[in-house]
């Protein structure tokens, strides 16, 4: 609207969850609105209660300290919480324009709870494009490899390998901000966050505002007939190796389109070559990133003469397969053939725009009359005629056990024994931890003495809460 005044702001945020699986959801949650100078103006921070059908880790109760008894006492209902912060974040973005999200490794973990947890109850999180999001993970990261010899390298020896630190904790100590453990309270954590961010602007004179975590320099696109590029990435060695604070990986340039941009490895080609496989275009997928300028870290360079040698001859035969060709002329094969056969809450952006308004719709009809569940689920299977509307049917299931008063018995076990008994909703089966080894570890952490007698209250009071959900976890 002509003469409104815009506020550009940050709202930085930090989850309690209980699973690092995207599958599990938020428990505890802080978002913390300051101006471009780091100034505090607004605070939004609260519980939400388990769902009836959410077991949280054991790992993540002794990690984020929530007594699940107290917890589910003094939290609101799922629903509440989402419609809580879907009217924070708009009022936020109506006050701002645009404003952006700052979490640490929040691309990676936040940011998919975040959204997960509004789509399920039909909100939508994307704001039109003016909620953006920035990840201090990125931005300590490219502070460290562009000012090498002034950053706080944290280095950690672990007995398989060494490599340096960016965890917020380690990160905060070494820059003063943090002089004990990290209590990891959401809202403990993001004004640490917060302090961090002003000692690393203050420290590096680079304010927020002008760092870009996806950046091509100049001469990135000019090569000729494909581009090269080096990135600096983050150094795990191997035993033989020694460490280095970053290394260089090489990659060809497929395509570009808006804000995505697809790459090849040509160290991982390189690297199959080397164990004896032909490339293939399983090879070619393996090797392949999508860069996205909304979510990732990739800052390209041109490529100098110090390339490892091969490579531009690699990337010569690269360029000439016909898989290749192929996704140079129409890159979104590429997200075709990468599609996975996951859980929904895996990648419920896949229910799209129009899913989320219907999904919304829906919610409100449980919510006016509870028991039109059934009628409603059989219109909705009757309708499909697409696979987005599988996942329309999914997600509304998943509603109707979250919020229903008193959901069938057999709705809650067709949801809880692929999830905690056989492990088929999860995407990769090597994390599956079955309810017979999580009822074993918190026992063995009852009987081990070298555990508090809080972790000990606290495992008890997740103990007992698994035994009320005991009945459901049968066929």
């Amino acid at each position: 609207m002509y003469g409104m005044m815009w506020f550009p702001m940050y709202i930085f945020y930090d989850f309690e969850t209980s699973s690092r699986e995207l599958i599990g959801q938020i428990m505890t949650y802080a978002f913390v609105v300051t101006d471009l100078n780091l100034n505090v103006t607004d605070v939004l921070e609260g519980a939400i209660q388990l769902r009836p059908t959410e077991l949280p880790e054991v790992e993540a109760i002794l990690v984020n300290r929530i007594d699940v008894a107290v917890h589910q006492k003094n939290s609101l209902r799922e629903v509440d919480a989402a419609h809580q912060i879907f009217q924070f974040l708009s009022q936020c973005v109506q006050r701002s324009g645009v404003c952006t999200l700052v979490g640490f490794n929040s691309n990676k973990f936040d940011l998919g709870f975040l959204r997960n947890l509004l789509i399920h109850y039909g909100y939508n999180p994307y704001f039109f494009g003016k909620l953006k999001n920035l990840d201090i993970l990125h931005f300590s990261q490219y502070l460290g490899f562009r000012y090498r010899e002034h950053f706080p390298w944290i280095k950690v020896e672990d007995p398989d390998r060494s490599y340096y630190s960016f965890k917020l904790e380690d990160l905060s100590f070494s820059l003063g901000t943090l002089d004990g453990k990290q209590t990891h309270s959401a809202i403990d954590d993001v004004h640490l966050l917060i302090e961090t961010v002003r000692v690393l602007v203050e420290r590096f004179e680079m304010p927020l505002d002008s760092f870009q975590p996806v950046f091509w320099y100049e001469g990135a696109f000019d090569q000729s007939p494909y581009a090269l590029i080096r990135v600096k990435e983050r150094h795990f060695p191997t035993e033989s190796e020694p460490l280095q604070h970053f290394v260089y990986r090489y990659y060809a340039i497929l395509s570009q389109s808006g804000k995505q941009t697809l790459v090849v490895s040509l160290d991982k080609l390189q690297n199959a070559l080397d164990t004896g496989n032909e490339l293939s275009q399983d090879i070619f997928l393996e090797a392949m990133r999508s860069v996205n300028e909304n979510k990732h870290f990739f800052i390209a360079e041109p490529v100098t003469s110090d390339m490892p040698e091969g490579y531009r001859t690699l990337a010569e035969a690269v360029f000439k397969d016909p898989f290749i060709q192929s996704l140079v002329k129409n890159s979104s094969q590429y997200y075709t053939l990468i599609k996975k056969d996951w859980d929904i809450d895996y990648q419920i952006h896949e229910l799209g725009f129009s899913g989320i308004d219907s999904l919304r719709n829906l919610v409100l009809q449980l919510s006016s009359n509870p028991d039109a569940y059934v009628q409603l689920v059989k219109k909705l299977w009757s309708q499909r005629s697409s696979e987005k509307d599988v996942y329309l049917v999914q997600l509304f299931n998943r509603i109707y056990l979250w919020t229903h008063p008193s959901p069938e018995d057999q709705y809650l076990k067709k949801y809880m024994y692929p999830r905690y008994v056989s492990g088929t909703m999860l995407r990769n089966s090597d994390t599956f931890v079955s309810i017979e080894a999580r009822l074993s570890k918190m026992n063995e952490i009852m009987a081990d003495e070298s555990y508090s007698e809080e972790d000990k209250h606290l495992v008890q009071q997740l103990l007992d809460f698994y035994q009320k959900k005991m009945p459901f976890l049968c066929t």
